[in-house]
């Protein structure tokens, strides 16, 4: 949709997460991920966020940065693109 609005190649999906200050502990962050990530793949929660219209979706720690570092990247593009300011 975005590309027949004059953007293409830029695509925004969104996304729900939980987040932690940056100086929290790895092992913090591994049980926390793994916690949430055990939640999502249970079949029932599985599917109670699929009829809310999530899409769910485990993910490696490993991945959280480069995940968000996109998200953040795919944002800026769609400010840029739309010319809007901060006033």
């Amino acid at each position: 949709m975005l590309s027949e609005a004059g953007f293409p190649g830029l695509g925004i999906h969104g996304w729900i997460g939980i987040l932690a200050p940056s100086k929290t502990p790895n092992d913090i962050c591994a049980k926390l991920n793994a916690a949430v990530n055990a939640a999502v793949l249970k079949p029932a929660i599985n599917a109670r966020l699929k009829t809310l219209g999530y899409d769910p979706r485990a993910m490696l720690l490993t991945d959280a940065g480069p995940f968000l570092a996109n998200s953040i990247e795919t944002w800026r593009k769609m400010i840029l693109a739309t010319g809007m300011q901060i006033n």
